[in-house]
């Protein structure tokens, strides 16, 4: 049985625990937090470096509203981009739909 409380090797082995455990809660929220992204977006943000840098972020929010831009410009409900599921192409499909309507 090792040290207890208080001893200096138990201390270091319980902060050991917390930064494992913390690390695996942060690769956890990155993994829903990226899921999210490519459920809303139908964009996998892995292809952007997984957005650790700002340069990424930025290169996969453009690539977002370029996508978003095409859609609602091109005005074409039958874009092969309105079939990838995600909740942004609904959306665009939507407002197509109800622009066209009008």
């Amino acid at each position: 049985m090792g040290p207890g409380a208080g001893h200096v090797l138990y201390e270091i082995q319980q902060g050991e625990v917390a930064l494992t455990l913390n690390a695996t809660r942060e690769i956890d929220l990155r993994n829903s937090m990226e899921t999210q992204l490519l459920e809303t977006t139908g964009i996998d943000p892995g292809i952007y470096g997984e957005l650790r840098s700002e340069a990424e972020r930025v290169a996969y929010t453009n690539a977002v509203q370029q996508k978003f831009d095409a859609l609602i410009n091109a005005q074409d409900p039958d874009a092969p981009e309105l079939r990838d599921g995600s909740l942004m192409s609904i959306q665009a499909l939507r407002i197509i739909q109800a622009i066209r309507k009008h």
